[in-house]
């Protein structure tokens, strides 16, 4: 049986029943609102609604608004079903979605409350400014109201509707709640699944980077210096053997060196040579039915070779260098790296001779420009198949 709530006047405003959740607004027959709307109905509702008057004259409040709106759109509601059902229109009766319903009315409560401060704030402004010695004005910026974020992420589609500045104020955000994640000992923030945010973003970064290459391994024209740039920026992301980056620009040398060395987490450094996808990596001799290095190839090598000697040469005096700018390193065996060519431009014989021949390098290796693409493929579809398996 339904239990009931009057007004002063003694006409019913709630009818409702806490066991079976469900609640009941009736509104006052000739009061304004009440002219267009007869009831309200709260199914599967654990609490009594708020947001109403309690002598039935409806909406109130941040809710007041609504009430307005309804008006200028229907001419006469039977009832308005609050409940877990889809959200829809029917002659004149209207149903709402309970977790629509309940995310409209904490919207209209941020804004009223936001304009309600601010409201205050220019009353207060004003008042100061007629009657400065009685009316003190606060020099701090207004407050945030909690929740007000949520609500506003929490809107269907709202990630396609973001700004670039948006994302950028959102990714700003993210370390000092890291950090405020990582000193909570309970609650909320201690659960934050930060790791799979990290992971989540590695992800959308190497994919990006994957994009970022393939483009320019696309290119017509192609140029080392697009290629230098994109390593420097991004292999310490993709290659997570190395921890620093050395820039020759940074740091004075009386000796020939790349224009960036890699340290890896032991201290050793690594040296990168970066050509030209275009060039040829291998010539062959038809006459000795032979394969050998082409020669912009040989010259690569040849300079890789020279960077390890005048390192290995002047090690003492380098790690000197090196550690005035803080930077350890160990140059014992420096590696060396060239980057050339493309698999693709080889058939099946040739990949063969490059084998053999890269094989036979000391110290030195070539290394395809798709074939690091590919590798970088690979990590990702690793990465990603990890993730689902985690999901």
């Amino acid at each position: 049986m339904l239990k009931e709530t009057k007004n002063k006047e003694g006409q019913v405003v709630w009818r409702y029943d806490n066991a079976k959740k469900y609640y009941e607004y009736l509104f006052v027959k000739d009061s304004a609102q009440g002219k267009l709307i007869k009831k309200l109905v709260f199914k599967d509702t654990s609490k009594k609604p708020s947001g109403f008057s309690q002598s039935g004259y409806g909406f109130r409040g941040a809710l007041k608004p609504l009430s307005f709106l309804l008006r200028d759109t229907f001419t006469e509601i039977e009832e308005i079903v609050v409940a877990n059902h889809a959200s829809s229109i029917k002659g004149k009766k209207i149903n709402f979605n309970k977790k629509e319903y309940d995310s409209m009315v904490a919207t209209l409560g941020m804004v009223y409350k936001e304009n309600s401060n601010r409201l205050s704030h220019s009353a207060l402004m004003e008042m100061a400014n007629i009657f400065p010695r009685k009316f003190k004005t606060d020099s701090k910026t207004s407050k945030y109201v909690p929740g007000t974020l949520n609500q506003i992420l929490s809107k269907k589609g709202i990630v396609s509707q973001l700004s670039t500045d948006d994302i950028s104020k959102l990714v700003e955000i993210l370390p000092p709640l890291m950090d405020r994640s990582a000193k909570a000992k309970s609650g909320l923030l201690s659960q934050i699944r930060f790791t799979d945010l990290r992971d989540k973003s590695n992800k959308l970064e190497l994919k990006n980077i994957i994009d970022w290459y393939d483009k320019l391994l696309k290119r017509k024209a192609q140029k080392e210096n697009d290629w230098q740039e994109f390593f420097k920026k991004n292999i310490l992301f993709f290659n997570s053997s190395y921890i620093n980056l050395i820039d020759r620009a940074n740091i004075g040398f009386s000796i020939t060196i790349p224009d960036f060395l890699l340290i890896d987490q032991f201290q050793f450094v690594d040296v990168f040579e970066i050509k030209r996808p275009d060039f040829k990596c291998l010539n062959y001799d038809k006459s000795h039915d032979n394969y050998y290095w082409s020669s912009e190839a040989s010259q690569a090598i040849a300079q890789v070779e020279k960077y390890i000697f005048e390192l290995e040469n002047h090690a003492n005096g380098l790690i000197t260098t090196f550690k005035n700018n803080g930077i350890e390193v160990n140059l014992v065996r420096p590696r060396g790296y060239v980057l050339i060519s493309k698999r693709e431009m080889l058939d099946t014989k040739g990949q063969k001779a490059y084998k053999l021949l890269n094989n036979s390098l000391k110290n030195v290796q070539v290394i395809f420009f798709d074939d690091f693409l590919n590798n970088l493929k690979n990590k990702y579809t690793i990465i990603s198949k990890s993730k689902r398996k985690s999901a």
